[in-house]
């Protein structure tokens, strides 16, 4: 195999690029929409990534028992629920709830050092299972570095490519009964495998490129641990995502990371960003949503939002 392509992963546009597809007469048949988009005015895209579930539960558990540094403690154990409580139902500390017709969750559910387990994998669905307006199939995700089951690694003898990930997190479907992804049941079907696949909404079309740190190092992370390199992509996934993309340069790139608090040595404000598409309108209205009070107000931050324009129009047909 040819040595791998490595961009960087966090970047919005290349693990989910969002590229608005020319409408043509003789179009492949569109996916049935979602409920109730007849009507709308605008969609609503949610981007989060790097929830780390496994060590901000750790470090919190720790800080509650008197973990050194951390005066008052900032206790934070449900990176990713509590993000998703803070979408549909406010923060605590005066964040407001917003909209989203659908997320994109770029990955890194798991945490620490060695390869991801079953206990990692249950808190992921536990902490899913806390949406009560939305469906778990209305988040797609990819996987990140620290979900890869690393090649050489014990624990996954005899187990399919990158099992832990598409057990407990499982984009396409194929682990319904432990990740509870119904494929079914997603809004906009996705065409492709768990490594890299595509879905449609309007005439944007989404190419999602999950990070294949599975593979033997130094292309993929050490069987004995660790998460480095920080992405790795086939080359046949790069050749997959250059065919979809209409212009090469002249895109706009978006720093989407990261909903964990305590997964690096320094101590990081969780955050995510909130994209408005308008039906008609080339103008994408970009947000960043600060999900505790460290750095700035709980909710939206003002500084970070920016207007894109885009090449064309969205439109839902």
């Amino acid at each position: 195999m040819d040595d791998p392509i490595s961009p960087a992963r966090r970047t919005l546009l290349k693990a989910g690029a969002a590229t608005l597809a020319t409408p043509v007469a003789a179009a492949i048949a569109q996916p049935a929409a979602a409920v109730g988009h007849q009507e709308a005015k605008s969609f609503d895209l949610w981007v989060i990534s790097d929830q780390h579930v496994g060590t901000d539960k750790a470090a919190s558990e720790g800080i509650q028992h008197g973990l050194v540094g951390f005066r008052p403690p900032p206790v934070r154990a449900e990176s990713l629920a509590t993000a998703l409580r803070q979408s549909e139902e406010g923060g605590a500390f005066g964040g407001l709830s917003f909209n989203w017709d659908i997320a994109l969750n770029l990955g890194d559910y798991a945490g620490f050092w060695d390869a991801p387990e079953d206990e990692q994998g249950r808190e992921v669905v536990r902490q899913y299972s806390v949406l009560k307006k939305h469906r778990r199939e209305q988040v797609y995700n990819i996987a990140g570095n620290h979900d890869a089951s690393p090649h050489g690694h014990p624990a996954n003898e005899g187990k399919e490519t990158n099992w832990w990930f598409r057990k407990w997190c499982d984009p396409v479907g194929e682990h319904t009964e432990t990740s509870g992804v119904d494929p079914n049941k997603r809004p906009y079907p996705i065409d492709g495998t768990w490594e890299r696949y595509t879905f449609k909404v309007g005439n944007i079309r989404f190419l999602m490129m999950g990070d294949r740190n599975d593979l033997p190092y130094p292309v993929g992370r050490r069987a004995s641990g660790g998460a480095s390199p920080a992405g790795a992509v086939t080359p046949e996934t790069f050749a997959w995502w250059t065919s979809h993309v209409e212009r090469k340069w002249g895109v706009n790139f978006v720093n989407c990371a990261q909903l964990s608090k305590f997964h690096s040595y320094v101590t990081c404000p969780p955050m995510s960003r909130h994209f408005t598409f308008t039906e008609g309108s080339r103008l994408v209205r970009v947000r960043c949503y600060l999900h505790d009070d460290t750095h700035a107000a709980e909710g939206w931050y003002p500084p970070a939002e920016r207007v894109l324009e885009f090449s064309k129009p969205f439109y839902w047909d």
